[in-house]
């Protein structure tokens, strides 16, 4: 008897180079476009520890898509390293995940402080039973997405009022009434200068 292969865990980190006045603009209006870097390179040396796992497969999506000599500076584990390409966030992860189908992908950005393995794979986990797997962000958006038929991407990123308070609650609306749809952990993603000094406090 020919056993059909059981779909593989993807990880996706989508991950921007870092430059001085050109990551985190929303949190450096705040703090500073040098203490931005500083934090957003900071956040990426944390990230980049999950593709260590081997319970999944990691891929980089970078942006910009051309001249990738500053990963060399990356320290992380074993991951793939494809570009983001054009469009805003919802084409550019709707086309992240349907090129990797037909594994279970999960997406994550890299402004997570309490992001960690231990919340990683229950949300790969919720996959098997679920069409679709959010971590609500403390803002109101998510910091993470995972679907379990990459297919579906298609469409839930349609008409989503991105870096706002209604980004989750767009995407939820365009799934059928029918689909089953897990939350894991509620994190704050440090986008402002609200968050970084939550953020710091937390540290303290």
């Amino acid at each position: 008897m020919i056993r059909s292969r059981q779909p593989e865990n993807r990880l996706v980190i989508f991950l921007k180079q870092p430059q001085r006045a050109r990551v985190k603009k929303r949190l450096a209006a705040g703090i500073g476009d040098g203490a931005a870097l500083s934090f957003y390179r900071q956040m990426i040396g944390a990230t980049l520890r999950l593709t260590r796992d081997p319970r999944w497969r990691t891929t980089l999506a970078i942006t910009p898509d051309r001249g990738r000599s500053w990963l060399k500076n990356l320290h992380g584990g074993n991951f793939d390293v494809m570009p983001q390409g054009a469009g805003d966030l919802g084409r550019r992860m709707t086309r992240m995940i349907q090129s990797l189908a037909p594994s279970r992908v999960l997406v994550i950005g890299t402004d997570i402080p309490g992001l960690n393995a231990r919340i990683i794979d229950p949300a790969f986990k919720l996959l098997r039973s679920h069409d679709a797997v959010f971590g609500p962000a403390v803002d109101g958006g998510f910091w993470l997405v995972g679907l379990a038929k990459p297919q579906q991407a298609r469409r839930i990123f349609d008409m989503v009022r991105w870096s706002t308070e209604f980004a989750l609650q767009d995407v939820r609306k365009n799934f059928p009434p029918k689909a089953r749809i897990a939350l894991v952990d509620k994190l704050d993603d440090v986008d402002d200068e609200a968050a970084y000094r939550r953020f710091l406090a937390a540290c303290r």
